[in-house]
């Protein structure tokens, strides 16, 4: 019995009953399943296990059906799961998030999340102990080594990327007296050194903790009884993913069947519960949203890790062989996240928090103050919002994310950080692991928001969205000389390199003037540097300030500023503005144009100044620009884009020949080196391109000669646009204004 036939049969029948009363013989029946599957569970040591496996297989099915829409109560008139079921999210909440949508709010929200992510360093410094390089549970209070404060503040300041602000602590982690057996410091500790990168002398020790992670793997014989909580199953989990992305499975000698293993059962456990959860919430029953945050978590970090857990598991037990695998770790379900993410945010109170859930031991003796079972809720939510699914499945919750925004900003006592909604006031001081977790949460929603923003703002002007970093078309680029250096030389090490490599001496520049002439790839140039980082693209041309017509191109300007200004990790194109940046001292200039020059300025100077962007003017008229725009310090470089250099064509050419034909290929650059300062300098890109073609054409008719391409090139040149003297003076001109 397989899941998909168990859930063909069971929408084969018709239910009787309808509305309310169809919904709780529905609910009737999976709650009696449910209670025949713990007995099966139960007996299943009792030499019933293939019972147990096919029923556990029946539920789940039946259980997955229910949570992604497939299964509903038959009525007079068929409606979709959750029609007439007790709603998650309500009208108001539409209207809110609806309200939330616009640009303005959007913006607002994120600039009050960032405001928050922006204290990591100076909250969590208050806690620093400098003697022991961890981090205190109360700011001034030193009893002993935190391990569970210093783990999570290192994780925060990992997702803030200021681990460099607290030299030396991720070493005193390591060397602390934390216990590879303890369920919670040992994932917590074992998340923070990968990330980290620590290396010996704590690599005993870290092995050590990730076979202890490994023998307490989920089971499936233990069904809705496993040992661990959600939240202890996610981080377990996350540490097992964190090892593996840090390369360390093999340094650390660990088994890498062990490691897919573990990761596949954890996957199972966390998606059978998620099911269930929604399958109670379908019910009209309350869920848990702790479990409901923790098995998302859990089901969506392996489901996308799924790849990488192919590359080091072989056996076909554990191997991930494709979506229909149900026993596998299969691609997360969109639909599945999506109603995950109703029901988790659905629950949450109005003052944004939630309601405390499973406790994080589910088995505990510990004597502590009760607050500490549970989960912190901006915890949960920093969790759920880091997950990696499309940004899209957020937008109907932006006002929720605001709300706990709200509360942290009430919370925050005195400026040092925040204390657990569930503890006992005590003394009422802030402690390390709450305030890390909270800013954790603002980061969080700050990228959330901000990635929101950026869709709505490129959707508007017609822009595309980043993808993973590829720099193919980059490296693909036909290079060409400036006055020192070579054009993709220089992007690469002021542009790229500064962002995708620590390390990088050269200074980081945020802005750029693409000068040359016509036909030398500027805007192909602006977009492979987009696809080399991984970034936004967008055009910004006249028409973009014309759009309300020429009596409302100030407020105009203000409008497509304000919003580009608020851009994250893009590369902005201004393409031919030099109208609105004419040099203020021409003779007869309008007042009208000075004003635009001034202003244009003016919004550039402060878009530089964001430094949340990469702009770049490209322009084949930088003589008509007004002196401020090129001064240094308002854009950071000029860069001289000319034709493509010698070696660039000549590789060109090499890798269009049909096969190996050194002779060719040599002859080729020979004319090129004889001929460039007299005319093959001065063909543009889409001119050497019909250089090449031809010259690749001639060898039909044998082996190519110097005089066939002396012919092709003069019959190129008689047409191109650099073919008056004057324009190849200006040309030489030009290349000397490169400025770095």
């Amino acid at each position: 019995i397989t899941r998909s036939k168990f859930t063909s049969c069971i929408t084969s029948k018709r239910w009787s009953g309808s509305g309310q009363e169809g919904r709780k013989r529905w609910g009737s029946c999976n709650l009696k399943l449910l209670r025949i599957g713990n007995h099966f569970c139960s007996s299943s040591t009792r030499g019933n296990m293939l019972g147990a496996r096919v029923l556990r297989a029946v539920i789940a099915g039946l259980l997955t059906s229910t949570a992604t829409g497939l299964i509903a109560p038959r009525s007079s008139a068929t409606q979709p799961l959750g029609a007439n079921r007790l709603p998650v999210r309500h009208a108001h909440d539409d209207a809110a998030a609806a309200a939330l949508d616009s640009f303005d709010d959007l913006a607002s929200l994120e600039r009050r999340l960032a405001a928050l992510d922006d204290g990591v360093v100076p909250k969590l410094r208050g806690f620093f102990d400098t003697e022991l390089k961890s981090f205190a549970l109360e700011p001034g209070v030193t009893r002993n080594y935190s391990v569970t404060s210093s783990a999570i503040c290192i994780g925060a300041l990992l997702d803030a990327d200021a681990l460099d602000e607290f030299p030396a602590v991720t070493k005193a982690l390591a060397e602390a007296p934390w216990r590879t057996d303890d369920l919670l410091q040992a994932p917590l500790v074992v998340s923070a050194l990968a990330r980290a990168a620590v290396g010996p002398p704590c690599t005993d020790r870290l092995a050590g903790a990730v076979e202890a992670l490994l023998a307490c793997r989920p089971h499936l014989r233990d069904w809705r009884r496993q040992k661990l909580s959600s939240y202890l199953t996610y981080w377990l989990t996350r540490a097992l993913l964190d090892v593996a992305d840090a390369d360390l499975v093999e340094f650390l000698g660990i088994d890498s069947m062990a490691m897919a293993f573990a990761l596949k059962r954890s996957f199972q456990v966390a998606r059978d519960e998620l099911c269930r959860q929604l399958a109670y919430d379908s019910m009209g029953e309350p869920a848990d949203a702790t479990r409901v945050a923790y098995s998302l978590a859990t089901y969506a970090s392996v489901g996308a890790a799924r790849d990488q857990i192919n590359a080091f598991a072989t056996r076909d037990e554990v191997r991930c062989d494709g979506d229909g695998d149900r026993d596998g770790i299969e691609a997360p379900n969109l639909k599945l996240c999506a109603r995950a993410l109703d029901v988790f945010f659905g629950a949450q109170r109005d003052d944004g928090t939630w309601a405390p859930g499973q406790k994080i031991f589910v088995r505990s003796r510990r004597s502590f103050d009760v607050g500490n079972a549970f989960v912190f809720s901006p915890d949960a939510l920093a969790t759920v919002l880091a997950l990696p699914l499309p940004r899209a499945a957020f937008r109907p919750h932006v006002a929720k994310i605001e709300r706990t925004c709200a509360w942290l900003e009430r919370q925050d006592r005195g400026g040092g950080g925040w204390r657990s909604d569930h503890l006992e006031e005590g003394s009422g001081a802030p402690l390390a692991w709450s305030t890390a977790q909270a800013l954790q949460c603002a980061g969080a929603a700050s990228k959330v928001v901000g990635d929101l923003l950026n869709k709505r703002i490129l959707a508007e002007f017609g822009g595309r969205e980043g993808k993973a970093p590829d720099a193919t078309v980059f490296e693909g680029l036909l290079d060409s000389d400036m006055a020192s250096d070579s054009l993709k030389d220089i992007l690469r090490s002021r542009i790229i390199e500064p962002r995708t490599q620590s390390g990088s001496l050269s200074p980081t520049a945020y802005s750029a003037v693409l000068f040359g002439p016509p036909g030398t790839a500027k805007t192909t140039t602006a977009e492979s540097v987009a696809a080399a980082l991984g970034y936004g693209f967008v055009v910004i041309d006249t028409a973009v300030f014309l759009e309300d017509g020429l009596a409302n191109i100030a407020s105009r300007m203000a409008y497509v500023f304000d919003r580009l200004e608020r851009l994250r990790d893009c590369v902005i194109l201004f393409d031919e503005i030099e109208e609105f940046c004419l040099d203020r001292t021409t003779p007869g200039l309008g007042m009208e144009s000075r004003i635009l020059t001034t202003a244009m300025l003016t919004r550039l100077n402060d878009l530089r100044r964001a430094e949340r962007s990469i702009f770049l003017v490209a322009t084949n008229r930088l003589a008509a620009f007004d002196s401020a725009v090129v001064r240094p310090g308002r854009l950071d470089m000029l860069l001289f884009v000319g034709t493509p250099n010698v070696a660039a064509r000549a590789a060109r050419f090499e890798m269009s020949l049909p096969g190996p034909d050194a002779a060719a290929a040599a002859t080729f650059r020979e004319f090129l080196e004889d001929t460039w300062e007299s005319d093959s300098r001065f063909l543009n890109y889409m001119e050497s391109e019909r250089f090449r073609a031809a010259a690749l054409a001639s060898l039909a008719d044998g082996p190519l000669k110097t005089d066939c391409l002396r012919a092709v090139l003069s019959d190129v040149v008689r047409t191109s646009i650099l073919r008056d003297e004057s324009a190849r003076e200006e040309y030489c001109d030009n290349v000397a204004l490169t400025r770095l």
